[in-house]
């Protein structure tokens, strides 16, 4: 008795979980059911509403798998891509089904287990074998690869099975449906195989292939599987035809390019003829085009011959002119066409006799050339004379005329050159030169010729007179000028200055000019220092045994300084900007090792057009790189003749 209770509890769960499948069922086809058509937000709104519905009807699947389903179904917000929310609802449904096929088998095995010692013969009844088609045609529904007709097939029918007597019909028609579902597995994924197969016939022209691609997706029965091959191999067989052809037309292209003799222009027309050849049924036509090309390249290789001879003739012809030459050779080489080979006799033939010609007026143009002055431009126009002429008795005049404006040429440059070096003369006056440049343009013979040579040492002679007043006045102006001379040595060079009265001693005024810059030089020295050795001070620090020169307003002689350095027994001597404490230089120092008449000083100064405002930069050197004495503090202090530090290396 309990075991029945057992067994009638078990029956009423299944039979509610197939209720609650069933509803699930049923408004997926209410929904799926409804026609496609254009929607608008609202609409969209409408369909996310009724999917969001069907989903949380689902039993078997988890909250958080229909909370992950209903938020793909949100993501969604173009009215247009609403079919995507069916896709979603599909996928939750078939997940759900599943389940409910793994609960049922479950509690099918455990009923089975159950009810094995007392019923294992009992009867089906109608309300097992309603759940057992519902069961059975959702299990049909997740063959994906079997065609939807097939599908509805199958389940019409299982639900074609109305007598519970006739259950096991339901497991034969799900096998029949799995076995076709395979066959149609098989059948897809052979279509892809082969048609990735064709995709690797690179010959195989894309037209050719995607009617081959269409041959196999026609294929939709497993039974005409092997017709697949049959096309591929058919392909194949296409694409070895492709590559013949393909080889052909590579072969024929190379054999055309090294046909050197023709031209680019027809070998591209030739390639341009095999390449479009594009069927293995226009093979025989590319030997044809072939032939051709081969026979055109004999042809221009003998008009090139002959036009290569015709050249080295035209060559040979020395009495025309370069240009003249070249322009025949130009109308040589300008004929390019086989079927014009003629005409390059006839141009050689015609230049032959215009080079005898040629030859009488190259006589007459060497006569020209041997002219001394006569300007390039002028033998130019009398070339062009003889060029324009073809009368043999015309080319005495032209020369004879040539001549003559040689003499004139003579005459003139002769003028010109008078002329421009009296014009260079530096210290002349203008009023001057044109007097002597107006006596040259009087000369208008060859024997008058020397007395430019003349006129020309007499403007010289007047322009060395005018130097010297020049370079008085101009010394006495510096004299004047200089800032650093007293009046009394002023007034003393400038008397020395004018005594000078002939132009041979103008070399005296640089002579003074120079030792009057070297005295201002010495006095300018003496006043830069003395602004200079007012600002040092030296700090001697006998623990750290080190000088310190700081820029400092504190005067400071130049003995006290030589004894400051020679006498502290420093081991350090350092400059060092007192405004920001910097330190400039280091230097090793001993006063032991350098008695006082060897102590080396030098200064350097960045600023030499603002002696107040500069910090000055100073530094004690000691030796140069050899080791050897530089300067001592007194050759310093006393400086050189030009302000600059004393060469006493």
């Amino acid at each position: 008795m309990k075991k029945n209770k057992r067994k009638k509890l078990v029956v009423i769960a299944s039979i509610l979980t197939i209720s609650s499948a069933i509803s699930a069922v049923v408004a997926s086809l209410v929904f799926a059911a409804k026609p496609k058509e254009n929607k608008n937000e609202a609409d969209l709104r409408n369909e996310k509403n009724r999917a969001l519905a069907i989903i949380e009807k689902l039993n078997k699947i988890s909250q958080t798998e229909k909370d992950e389903y209903k938020s793909k179904i949100e993501n969604i917000n173009n009215p247009n891509e609403y079919e995507k929310i069916n896709e979603i609802v599909e996928d939750a449904k078939q997940e759900d089904s599943k389940r409910l096929n793994e609960t049922n088998s479950d509690d099918s095995s455990q009923t089975s287990n159950q009810q094995s010692d007392q019923q294992s013969d009992q009867t089906v009844t109608k309300e097992q074998l309603n759940v057992k088609k519902i069961n059975k045609k959702a299990e049909v529904s997740t063959l994906t690869d079997l065609p939807e007709p097939l599908q509805n097939e199958f389940v019409q029918q299982i639900e074609a099975v109305d007598n519970p007597k006739n259950s096991a019909q339901i497991e034969t028609i799900l096998e029949n449906a799995k076995t076709k579902n395979e066959q149609y597995k098989e059948l897809k994924q052979n279509k892809t195989t082969k048609k990735n197969e064709l995709n690797s016939l690179s010959k195989l022209p894309s037209n050719e292939r995607a009617n081959y691609e269409q041959q196999i997706e026609a294929i939709d029965n497993p039974d005409d599987s092997a017709r697949i091959d049959e096309i591929v191999q058919s392909a194949k067989d296409r694409e070895q035809q492709y590559q013949e052809l393909s080889t052909n037309k590579i072969e024929a292209t190379q054999d055309i390019n090294e046909l050197n003799e023709l031209p680019q222009e027809v070998q591209n027309k030739y390639k341009d003829q095999i390449t479009n050849i594009t069927t293995p049924e226009q093979i025989g036509n590319i030997s044809q085009i072939l032939q051709d090309a081969k026979t055109k390249n004999e042809q221009y290789k003998e008009l090139k011959d002959k036009k290569e001879q015709a050249i080295l003739n035209i060559d040979q012809l020395i009495d025309i002119p370069e240009t003249r030459r070249q322009e025949i050779k130009n109308n040589v080489a300008s004929i390019v066409e086989p079927d014009n080979i003629n005409n390059v006799s006839q141009i050689l033939q015609d230049a032959k006799r215009e080079a005898q010609l040629w030859k009488v007026k190259n006589d007459a143009k060497r006569q020209i050339k041997e002219l001394i002055y006569l300007e390039l431009e002028m033998k130019n126009q009398f070339e062009s004379e003889i060029d324009r002429i073809s009368n043999e008795n015309e080319l005495h005049q032209i020369v004879e005329r040539a001549e003559q404006a040689d003499i004139q040429a003579r005459i003139k440059q002769a003028k010109d050159n008078g002329k421009n070096q009296i014009q260079e003369l530096q210290f002349l006056g203008q009023d001057k030169k044109d007097q002597y440049k107006g006596r040259i343009d009087l000369i208008n013979s060859v024997e008058q010729l020397s007395e430019i040579e003349s006129i020309f040492e007499q403007a010289k002679n007047d322009d060395k007179w005018a130097e010297l007043e020049f370079r008085k006045k101009e010394a006495e102006t510096k004299i004047q000028n200089n800032d650093y001379t007293s009046p009394g040595s002023k007034q003393t060079r400038i008397s020395e200055v004018r005594k000078i009265n002939h132009p041979n001693e103008i070399y005296k005024i640089d002579e003074i000019i120079k030792i009057l810059e070297q005295e201002a030089e010495k006095l300018k020295a003496g006043v830069i220092w003395s602004k200079w050795i007012k600002r040092l001070e030296w700090v001697v620090n006998e623990s750290a045994k080190k000088v310190i020169f700081n820029v400092h307003e504190a005067p400071i002689g130049r003995l006290e300084l030589k004894r400051v350095i020679d006498n502290s027994k420093v081991c350090e001597i350092i400059f060092k900007n007192s405004l920001t404490n910097e330190e400039y230089f280091r230097i090793p120092y001993s006063s032991e090792q350098n008695p006082s008449n060897s102590t080396y000083f030098i200064y350097k100064q960045t600023d030499t057009e603002n002696q107040e405002d500069n910090h000055i930069e100073c530094v004690v050197d000691l030796t140069n790189e050899k080791g050897d004495k530089k300067y001592t503090i007194d050759q310093v202090l006393i400086r050189d003749d030009a302000g600059g530090i004393p060469n006493t290396y």
